[in-house]
């Protein structure tokens, strides 16, 4: 597998403990050297925003095109699963992504609906249905519930809304189709 984080902190702590290729780069427009503001577990390039947070650290990091990463690391052609949670950067990978030449069989894709507003999830889908995928979990929202199925009582109020669709390649859709038709 293959992991991206640009984040110099959480990338030191992502390569001693994923046994996968992990890369030190941001999925961005263009490949170019850029900057990434860091507050804990969040992170956004600052051409997204135009408010630095005083508890965060500002890190230049290379940036680089879904195209030129899968090239760079020789990744298959058929990619067999993708989660996709960049930081607001998503649309950027989606944009970016060499559609001609590969293809992502399942996708999990973070949207950030419930504090981003539904614009960024709506562009999204857009660019996939129209290049032949199909949203099978709209809104995913698990991330705040525990293992018994309760609601996490540590996560503030608001959150735990709309945050991850899923995808499934029309051809892999097809394949699960003729295979499991009890699923259907």
């Amino acid at each position: 597998g293959l992991c991206v984080e640009p984040d110099p902190i959480s990338f030191r702590k992502l390569s001693a403990n994923r046994t996968c290729t992990a890369v030190a780069s941001a999925v961005a427009p263009e490949t170019a050297p850029c900057e990434l503001m860091a507050a804990g577990t969040a992170s956004e390039l600052l051409w997204e925003t135009d408010t630095v947070s005083a508890k965060a650290h500002v890190a230049a990091v290379e940036c680089t095109t879904a195209h030129d990463l899968l090239q760079d690391y020789q990744v298959p052609s058929v990619i067999d699963f993708v989660s996709l949670d960049v930081e607001g950067s998503e649309v950027y990978f989606l944009e970016s992504f060499p559609y001609d030449s590969h293809e992502m069989s399942v996708l999990c894709v973070e949207h950030n609906a419930y504090f981003r507003g539904t614009a960024q999830q709506e562009r999204m889908h857009a660019l996939l249905t129209e290049r032949g995928y199909e949203r099978v979990v709209l809104d995913n929202s698990n991330w705040d519930i525990l293992p018994n199925g309760e609601r996490n009582p540590e996560q503030g109020p608001g959150l735990g809304g709309p945050l991850e669709d899923w995808y499934m390649s029309g051809r892999f859709l097809r394949e699960v189709w003729a295979r499991y038709p009890e699923l259907c």
